[in-house]
């Protein structure tokens, strides 16, 4: 089930040119011991992934700035694989 999140953001990142994947309930993931690297989860999307505790008000101004943030990076151009094309 995870990785169809995962589909929706490429989706996603394939219609919009610029792209910010916020991660939300990083409290919750760290109490069941999930550790998400975001740093290269943003390299592999080729975007800027924050991670954030909106409950906590964990990494707002971080998605703020970089929603604002014009980015000159090219994204990757997404590749699926052939069962999915």
């Amino acid at each position: 089930m995870r990785h169809l999140y995962l589909y929706f953001v490429l989706q996603v990142i394939e219609l919009q040119k610029e792209t910010v994947l916020c991660v939300n309930l990083l409290d919750e993931a760290r109490k069941k011991g999930i550790e998400l690297d975001l740093k290269l989860l943003s390299y592999e999307l080729g975007i800027p992934v924050v991670g954030a505790s909106a409950r906590e008000n964990i990494g707002i101004n971080e998605l703020k700035e970089a929603l604002e943030a014009k980015s000159n990076k090219k994204q990757r151009e997404i590749k699926y694989q052939n069962e999915i094309e």
